[in-house]
C-alpha cells in the first residue's frame, strides 16, 4: 500500500508450494520484491533508495 491515503501500490502473487522453504530461489524472489515495494532493504538497518 501507497502512503496516506493508502491506495494499493501492487499485488503480488503468492505461488510457492507449502512447506516453503526460507533459503529457496522462489521464496527470496518474492520476500524481496514484497521489502522492496515497502521501501525496505533487504540490509538491516538501511532503507531502499
Amino acid at each position: 500500500m501507497t502512503a496516506r491515503p493508502a491506495t494499493i501500490q501492487d499485488v503480488v502473487d503468492i505461488d510457492l508450494p507449502g512447506p516453503r522453504h526460507l533459503d529457496s530461489p522462489g521464496y527470496l524472489e518474492k520476500r524481496d520484491r514484497i521489502f522492496q515495494l515497502m521501501g525496505m532493504s533487504l540490509r538491516v538497518g538501511e532503507t531502499a533508495a
